[in-house]
């Protein structure tokens, strides 16, 4: 359950950790958790609500004892403080976070101070001292496989190599970084590595390219609300401006980063945006605004970064590593104490062995001679065991004999049923095709009798159509005929018109003779056609 609760505080919103907060108002483990949450959100935007935030939750874990609270809110104490510009005191917490995480065997917390260390000397311009951090920090996050850490670490690391002039390698981690951020929807590490991916560009003059990815990151600054994104990528353009000599437009970005950084008390970007500033001044052959920006920017720089400082980290450093020796050295002592319990316990595991030892000899002698009594005690039950076996085998014989006896007359009563059950089948299949063979009959008797009666009836009909052809059909073929001749041997054309009217009027009395034998003729070949259909059907 607990496990739940702190993956629904890892996941969950401001807002919805501000409501939250306030529905869990019992000062235990979860409400330090949502505190310390809370001011990891606020570490860029707002880092007085981190301090604020990380703070209770510090106050609340000591008073309950809560290592793994203490050893986070120190962390994000030192992210404020860190946002801020105040290097020493972000290590001082930072140190005493990882000595906690470190005793509590907390390992993901150890992991992310390491590389906070590493950013601190980053900004502090000891690269090199960042790398020893940042590439232990890396190592831990690939082991834990937090990949949203490593590509927050690779980016720090990216850093280390620009300030150490190796740009390609710079690059390189930037891109993995960005790469990994896109494909998790991580804005933030989205955001910060195009701004970088843009610093290397414009270091290697490529500014047209660096422009884009500048312009991109404010883009996504401004959604998420990254303030100190919004004012690194605003100074990043500025830079570019003030190279290629467009002063004004340079001039207008610092003033916007600047305006941001100094609200949001960002006091290492407040030092270089007046160093920025002191140089377009210098470009503008402004020598009044020149000298001002230049104070502005040393004291800052001072205040930020100075020997003072320096010392006040190496002592920080220092007594990290006294108190980590102290601490090996307790342990040293308490092992030692513990391997002089230990030789104690096994002088007294020595005494007890060999008491233990007499006992177990006196047992094996009376246990030899209890073993002596059982063993003749065996040998006659293992000559009755022997007689009994014997007729457990004769018995088994005889039943497995009776078994196959059982088993061949069950065998012959199965194959006799089979036998039976073929012939009832054999008898059933008989008995069908007797019965079809005497429905075939019986329809073929039918069948005879239509084919008897349909033969009389065409033969009727033949009888009709030869008296129809000798009487209706000859009477007026014959006048057609007489009519030719007659119309053959008249001469006179008045008399040949009468001829070819009576012989026009013979010939539609032939052609009427005619259709109707051909109607006569098609409806008995229709009802013929019917009759063998139906006879077939039957």
């Amino acid at each position: 359950m607990e496990g739940h609760l702190s993956a629904q505080i890892k996941t969950s919103s401001l807002d919805s950790l501000l409501i939250f907060l306030k529905n869990h108002p019992e000062h235990d483990t979860t409400h330090v958790q949502i505190l310390n949450r809370m001011a990891y959100l606020n570490y860029y935007s707002d880092p007085l609500a981190t301090f604020k935030y990380g703070w209770e939750a510090k106050r609340i874990s000591d008073s309950i004892h809560f290592s793994k609270g203490q050893a986070e809110a120190n962390r994000q104490i030192g992210l404020s403080y860190w946002e801020q510009g105040n290097i020493p005191n972000a290590l001082n917490y930072y140190l005493i976070g990882l000595r906690i995480a470190e005793a509590g065997g907390f390992k993901q917390i150890e992991a992310d101070i390491t590389g906070n260390i590493g950013t601190a000397y980053n900004n502090m311009g000891n690269p090199k001292e960042a790398m020893n951090f940042l590439n232990r920090a890396l190592a831990m996050q690939q082991q834990l496989n937090n990949k949203l850490r490593e590509s927050a670490v690779l980016n720090n690391i990216g850093d280390s190599y620009v300030r150490l002039h190796e740009y390609d390698k710079a690059f390189n981690a930037y891109l993995t970084g960005y790469r990994y951020s896109v494909r998790n929807d991580f804005k933030l590490g989205a955001t910060t590595n195009l701004r970088n991916l843009g610093n290397v560009l414009e270091l290697k003059g490529k500014y047209d390219s660096a422009l884009i990815n500048y312009y991109k990151s404010i883009m996504l600054s401004s959604e998420i609300h990254d303030f100190r994104g919004f004012v690194l990528s605003h100074k990043s353009i500025a830079s570019v401006y003030l190279k290629t000599r467009k002063i004004a437009q340079a001039k207008e970005h610092v003033e916007i980063a600047l305006q941001v950084a100094l609200k949001a008390k960002q006091r290492a970007n407040i030092r270089d945006l007046y160093e920025l500033m002191y140089q377009i001044s210098e470009a503008s052959n402004d020598d009044k605004r020149s000298f001002d920006y230049f104070k502005l920017f040393t004291a800052y720089k001072d205040s930020v970064q100075d020997l003072k400082v320096v010392s006040a980290v190496a002592s920080q450093r220092l007594q990290f590593e006294t108190d980590k020796k102290q601490s090996e050295i307790e342990l040293l002592k308490k092992d030692r104490k513990i391997q002089s319990e230990r030789i104690s316990n096994k002088n007294y595991q020595l005494v007890f062995g060999v008491t233990l030892s007499m006992l177990v000899i006196l047992f094996l002698g009376l246990s030899l001679r209890g073993y002596r009594n059982v063993k003749v005690k065996n040998s006659e039950l293992n000559e009755k065991n022997n007689e009994v076996y014997e007729q457990h085998l004769a018995l088994s014989t005889h039943r497995d004999e009776m078994l196959s006896l059982n088993e061949e007359l069950q065998s012959q009563r199965e194959e006799m049923m089979a036998q039976r059950d073929a012939m009832a089948e054999k008898n059933q299949e008989i008995e069908s095709i007797n019965q079809k063979i005497t429905k075939v009959n019986e329809n073929l008797e039918h069948l005879v009798a239509l084919r008897t009666n349909t033969l009389e009836a065409q033969n009727r009909k033949l009888a009709d159509y030869a008296f129809l052809n000798a009487h209706k059909l000859r009477a007026p073929l014959a006048r057609i005929m007489g009519l030719a001749n007659l119309l053959k041997m008249k001469n006179d054309p008045k008399e040949k018109v009468v001829i070819m009217t009576h012989l026009v009027n013979s010939t539609e009395e032939l052609d009427m003779v005619v259709n109707e034998l051909t109607g006569s003729l098609q409806r008995e070949l229709n009802s013929q056609k019917r009759t063998d259909k139906n006879t077939v059907k039957h």
